[in-house]
């Protein structure tokens, strides 16, 4: 751990602390750069929210490098935001109003925060018992319907925490912590203990993991069709992708517009070199293709540009008529017999 000083308007005051966390090198691919660099972007991101009320910090690699007090290379820093955006865990974007605007923007959104959890998932990581700051949890429990600890460990203590961290924090929408208050608690505000009964515990003292429910989606037609398609891409096909909420949030917006393996194809390719030249990669999920739409759509050729480019076998080539009559005309005077002298022809002959 380092401290570093930095008084920039766009990065948090007073002193920057440089952490590498263990729980996120483990979801970085044990990358202690990559661990440092998301730890930084989402507290940067945090504080903004908190203080000066928008959803986005933005900075240059140059300034990322000067948070992390220069711990490493420039480029290895730059590398590690790429890695980290390729992950999904963090998003990078331009300036969408001042596009001459070179400075990258970065934020923490809904689909962050559930692949997130999803890797803390997969890691058995549990977010109340890693010393996260106040307004780190606040960003991420933000777009969570379920704050309970996945350990299990001292129900009652990890509810009154979470209770306290959702409701310290000015900077998260009532619509998003109420329904989890609500569920969490007896009354709104209140810190009564739950109602359901305490977790089981099996002979040799450790809390028994509850059985999870994973919601069963349902796709209509076009859904399915749409699905199927995106499930026969190359790199689908060794291990197919999940059907999740986030998944069928953007299939639903996807499959009445992309009805052909010809347009998801081209579709693909699009997003695929868009990605690669803002971010560095060709790695793309749904959400990129969702993103990308709207850009490759006025790419392709209008109805009645499409009526213009059909191949022209119904039209007469009048070039390669003509030449074929006059080739068919040679032929049939070849084959003729020659016409009969005439007196003038048959006296010059004689003479």
């Amino acid at each position: 751990m380092t401290i570093s000083n930095n008084q920039s308007s766009d990065i948090p005051p007073k002193e920057n602390i440089v952490v590498i966390r263990p729980s996120f090198k483990k979801i970085c691919n044990d990358d202690a750069c990559q661990a440092a660099t998301f730890n930084f972007l989402l507290y940067s991101i945090a504080w903004k929210i908190k203080n000066s009320k928008v959803d986005y910090w933005y900075g240059t690699g140059k300034q990322i490098n000067e948070g992390l007090d220069h711990s490493w290379g420039l480029s290895k820093t730059s590398q590690a935001v790429k890695d980290i955006v390729a992950l999904g865990i963090i998003e990078q974007r331009r300036n969408p109003i001042k596009g001459w605007d070179q400075t990258r923007q970065y934020l923490f959104g809904k689909d962050q925060a559930e692949k997130f959890k999803e890797l803390c998932k997969e890691n058995k990581i549990c977010l109340l018992h890693i010393g996260l700051p106040v307004d780190l949890l606040n960003l991420i429990n933000a777009f969570s319907k379920n704050n309970k600890c996945i350990c299990q460990k001292q129900q009652m203590e990890s509810l009154n925490l979470t209770n306290a961290f959702v409701e310290s924090n000015g900077a998260i929408p009532e619509d998003t912590t109420k329904g989890t208050s609500e569920e969490l608690t007896e009354g709104k505000g209140s810190s009564a203990p739950p109602t359901n009964s305490p977790p089981s515990v099996s002979p040799n003292g450790i809390p028994s993991k509850p059985e999870e429910t994973v919601p069963k989606i349902t796709l209509n037609e076009t859904e399915q069709a749409f699905w199927t398609l995106w499930c026969s891409v190359s790199f689908n096909k060794g291990i197919p992708p999940a059907l999740n909420e986030t998944a069928y949030k953007h299939i639903s917006k996807l499959a009445p517009l992309i009805t052909t393996e010809e347009q998801l194809d081209s579709l693909i390719k699009y997003a695929q070199k868009k990605l690669e030249a803002q971010q560095g990669t060709t790695v793309i999920y749904l959400g990129n293709l969702v993103n990308s739409y709207r850009d490759w759509k006025q790419t392709q050729p209008t109805p009645s540009q499409q009526a213009l480019d059909r191949p022209r076998s119904g039209r007469i080539n009048m070039t390669e008529q003509r030449l074929a009559e006059e080739a068919a005309q040679k032929r049939l005077e070849s084959s003729m017999p020659p016409p009969p002298k005439t007196r003038e022809q048959l006296r010059a002959e004689a003479y």
